[in-house]
């Protein structure tokens, strides 16, 4: 147990005090099956115009393709300055109300998708943007054809499997679109939703988003030091009149949430971060210390797994991939990593109708009992000795990211490895080496902890599972389980579409591609004077426009 805690360096919860937290916490959540799409959009006023919203999103960005550099830091950084076809209410959660579109149309057979645009939509204008391909142009239907082709090419973007339905885009006049699909997609609308399905200029090359940032939206950006952060201004010409409240948003750089934290408690930020960041033991400092400071924690769409290359050794034994299911105690990762919040689970979130039944998935993710994680990792050297392995003689590197939450989990499987005689070496690199690193396949093992854009049980699929997808870090490859993935996109019949999704999740759970450790649950703080501010976004990427928040005079707090 001391050896787990050392791992965090923070303690281990009680019950007692999770629950008994007078905050904002949520600890387990019934998300919607689906997104809900409606014209109704609810919009609040500015109570009051200027001033400049103060946060972070970790460590330096790499570049700022959102479709290539995933991480949420990209999308929190970038996302004020681009609109969607479609976005997420900032409000409600779940709902999914109209953007750069006006009205839309879809097919008896949902095959065809027709979006009418607003009209008199600019792209960023101005001395800040002069230079930058597409600046000051009318948003037309070619826009929307060029960005969204771009996420679904496999060579531009780590996301094309979210629209892989998507056979041809259509430009039939200057502002209506037509997107032609293979199959149906019932979900289409939710994910042209996601925070990354931005809209850019057709004049910017593809290439060009990792230095170019030119969209719609409502801050312009102006600039971004490596090591200080990235400041973005109001734009005056956004098409919805009266926003934004704010006359900008600077994010700073802190590679240590905790300097961050010491950074929100001494008022030198507003919010921590609107997208992660803030555990339970902060929220217990925060409520003994700054109880004034507004607190939401709750389960994520984040899930940190564990995965080699499925045709090279010893990944390619199917026996090592079940040894190393085995041997982890899922129960102790939630209650060390996650300070006792989050979830167990396989390869849909595990507090949703999606994932299988708990007493089924228990076969193959374990139960908390000793005698039970004793039987596993019995179990467990058993196959490492079929597979040919003595004790100690299984010695592998795992290439991980070297910011805080990317270290936890894999220094927490490390010491549950080593109880089945596995020896692992972490190697910790910087982004910019982890990328060129995981582009290239060179590693052994590596992390796949990734969130989906939306409680969509494909989205959970689409990037990481199917043959040939672009974020597949194990090359796994499952004809059958492709097909099955074709039918649950297309089938409309929730129930019948709960049943394939649970098919695939067993063929999952059975091949292990990779190795799901937990579910996690974490959050965000924020400073009373932030208004017009919620935290109704689990997937983090999707609430980032914040062209209604604003800033109240902070010498009334």
């Amino acid at each position: 147990m001391d050896t787990y805690v050392k791992l965090r360096n923070r303690p281990v919860l009680s019950l007692w005090f999770i629950c008994s937290l007078a905050i904002v916490l949520v600890l387990f959540f019934t998300l919607p099956a689906s997104a809900e799409v409606t014209t109704e959009i609810e919009s609040r006023p500015c109570g009051r115009y200027g001033g400049v919203l103060r946060t972070h999103a970790g460590e330096d960005l790499v570049h700022f393709d959102p479709h290539l550099q995933t991480t949420v830091r990209t999308q929190q950084r970038v996302g004020g300055s681009y609109n969607r076809l479609f976005r997420y209410s900032f409000y409600t959660e779940g709902k999914v109300v109209p953007d750069l579109v006006e009205s839309w149309e879809i097919s008896k057979d949902g095959l065809t998708y027709t979006f009418k645009l607003r009209k008199g939509v600019k792209f960023h204008c101005g001395d800040l943007v002069k230079g930058r391909p597409g600046a000051c142009t009318d948003l037309d239907a070619a826009d929307v054809k060029w960005s969204i082709d771009k996420i679904r090419n496999k060579n531009f973007s780590r996301r094309a499997g979210y629209f892989a339905a998507i056979d041809r885009i259509e430009v039939v006049d200057p502002l209506t679109v037509r997107m032609h699909l293979k199959q149906p997609d019932a979900g289409l609308i939710s994910k042209l939703a996601v925070g990354w399905a931005i809209i850019f200029p057709s004049e910017l090359p593809w290439d060009r988003l990792k230095d170019t940032v030119i969209g719609t939206g409502p801050f312009i950006w102006k600039e971004y030091v490596t090591g200080q952060g990235s400041t973005t201004v109001r734009n005056p010409n956004y098409f919805r009149k009266g926003y934004p409240c704010m006359d900008g948003i600077r994010n700073y750089v802190f590679k240590d949430p905790t300097v961050a934290l010491a950074a929100l408690r001494a008022r030198q930020l507003d919010i921590n971060s609107y997208m992660q960041y803030i555990y339970p033991s902060d929220a217990k400092l925060l409520r003994e210390k700054n109880p004034e400071v507004i607190v939401s924690i709750r389960s994520r769409l984040w899930w940190h797994s564990i995965a080699g290359k499925i045709d090279k050794a010893p990944w390619s034994d199917r026996r090592v991939r079940q040894a190393f299911s085995l041997a982890i105690d899922r129960y102790k990762a939630v209650e060390v990593l996650g300070e006792g919040v989050g979830s167990v689970g396989g390869y849909q979130p595990p507090w949703t109708k999606w994932s299988l039944p708990k007493d089924e998935l228990a076969q193959y993710v374990g139960k908390p009992d000793p005698e039970t994680v004793k039987a596993r990792r019995e179990k467990a050297k058993q196959l490492l000795a079929e597979a040919g392995y003595k004790p100690g003689e299984l010695k592998l590197k795992w290439l991980i990211l070297d910011t805080p939450e990317s270290v936890l989990t894999p220094q927490f499987v490390q010491e549950q490895l080593r109880q089945i005689g596995v020896e692992i070496e972490l190697e910790v690199a910087d982004r910019g080496t982890f990328t060129q690193r995981r582009d290239a396949g060179d590693y052994q093992l590596i992390t796949m902890d990734n969130v989906a854009g939306v409680l969509d049980p494909s989205l959970f699929y689409a990037d990481f599972f199917l043959c040939g997808a672009s974020a597949n870090e194990s090359g796994y490859c499952n004809p059958k389980f492709d097909e099955l993935f074709k039918q649950q996109l297309s089938e409309l019949d929730e129930e019948k579409r709960v049943k394939i999704i649970h098919e695939m999740e067993r063929i999952l759970l059975t091949d292990l591609p990779a190795v799901q450790v937990r579910w996690v649950a974490e959050g965000m703080a924020w400073w009373p004077w932030v208004k017009n501010w919620y935290d109704v976004d689990p997937a983090y990427y999707n609430n980032v426009t914040l062209e209604e928040v604003w800033l109240d005079d902070k010498s009334k707090y």
